[in-house]
């Protein structure tokens, strides 16, 4: 896998959270991490391809303190 993303020009990755529609709960946003396995997956890109650029999809609050501080580009997407 590591060949793969390193050739590439650049890798563009997704990832986020999915909330239920229609709800106000505050307990959808206890938990503003993102999920382990998709932080592990930016890990092991950006490991591969230092060109990665993160695209966060969520419709609340998630901190992401280690992408922001290693990725070149993070946007938010809601």
């Amino acid at each position: 896998m590591r060949n793969r993303f390193y050739l590439s020009a650049l890798s563009l990755l997704l990832v986020g959270r999915i909330y239920a529609a229609n709800t106000n709960s505050p307990a959808l946003y206890l938990d503003v991490n993102l999920p382990v396995d998709q932080e592990a997956l930016v890990k092991s890109v950006l490991a591969a391809n230092p060109r990665t650029i993160v695209v966060q999809m969520s419709a609340g609050p998630l901190t992401v303190p280690w992408i922001a501080k290693k990725i070149p580009a993070l946007l938010q997407a809601w």
